[in-house]
């Protein structure tokens, strides 16, 4: 029994396609495509023209690959930019009629739940509380949950798609504008410190994404391997996550794109989302920083393979 997920994000568009019959699945295909749907218009909450065409375009190609597989059920899940785009409708009706995909657009809290399923079958998340970070290019969801349970989720509409749009970083970031968006941060993630008081958590997990990027820049600088290869799951050194924070603070996006860690896609975003994460981690007196390459596509997946 095949089946598909089809991960419609803000900035990429993912396609999973696994063989349920075997125990663990068998991945048969999985792809990204940099589509930027929300691109020119994320914070105006509307699709642009070229943005949609983009869209719709590769989920034509996405249904050429799941009729290429043969792929008996499908999921296509479509979060931040469309559910917010007084235009989402339009895209999904769009979608349907000219891929023959059909689109569900979730809600944040879903979303998160999502995110909690894919990181657990990645790792083993424990019995204490954790804080578990997903960034998107329009929201960011946060979970506080350990392996049995969520305990508290939110999601926040201050995606790195949005935070571009709005601070305009300069090349490289200055100084101000770093004050500006931890400000920001501040006054927009107090109701997550404020349900923090609540738990002791020492450690932070990020699915997949960014968190990718840094590992992948990690593994360049200090180990000479792919870190992540044949793994699910990472645990970084504080320390080095450190250093690769502070190079792409001071860094242009020329010398971003000469390093080997960075794909092309996240020469603009990486920046922001690394601050994000030094944010978290200063203010939330983390400790330990790990991730799971597992995100809301595998969550996903979880649901339709316990379907059957």
């Amino acid at each position: 029994m095949r089946l598909a997920v089809i991960d419609i994000g803000t900035n990429t568009f993912n396609l999973l396609i696994v063989d349920a019959t075997t125990k663990p699945h068998k991945v048969l295909h999985d792809s990204k495509m940099a589509v930027m749907l929300g691109e020119g218009g994320i914070t105006d909450n509307v699709i642009k023209p070229a943005a949609f065409k983009r869209g719709i375009n590769t989920l034509k190609v996405f249904a050429v690959e799941l009729k290429k597989w043969e792929v008996k059920s499908y999921s296509a899940i479509a979060t931040s930019a469309i559910r917010s785009a007084t235009n989402g409708a339009e895209f999904c009706s769009t979608s349907l009629r000219e891929a023959g995909i059909e689109i569900l657009t979730i809600t944040g809290e879903r979303e998160a739940e999502l995110i909690y399923n894919g990181v657990k079958a990645a790792m083993n998340i424990g019995l204490e509380p954790v804080l578990i970070l997903d960034i998107g290019g329009g929201s960011n969801e946060f979970i506080i949950a350990n392996q049995n349970e969520i305990f508290w989720k939110r999601s926040f509409n201050m995606g790195i798609a949005r935070l571009l749009e709005k601070f305009s970083p300069g090349n490289p970031i200055t100084e101000n504008q770093i004050k500006q968006v931890e400000k920001y941060f501040t006054l927009e993630l107090q109701p997550l410190f404020d349900e923090l008081k609540n738990y002791t958590i020492q450690t932070l997990v990020g699915s997949s994404g960014s968190f990718d990027t840094f590992a992948d820049m990690v593994s360049h600088r200090f180990y000479g391997y792919d870190v992540l290869k044949n793994k699910t799951e990472f645990t970084f050194d504080l320390k080095h996550y450190g250093q690769v924070h502070q190079f792409l603070v001071v860094s242009t996006k020329e010398q971003r794109a000469a390093d080997k860690g960075i794909i092309a896609m996240r020469l603009e975003m990486i920046v922001l989302a690394s601050m994000l994460v030094n944010f978290i981690v200063k203010n939330a007196s983390i400790t330990k920083l790990r991730m799971s390459t597992y995100a809301l596509k595998e969550g996903a997946l979880q649901g339709l393979i316990s379907k059957g």
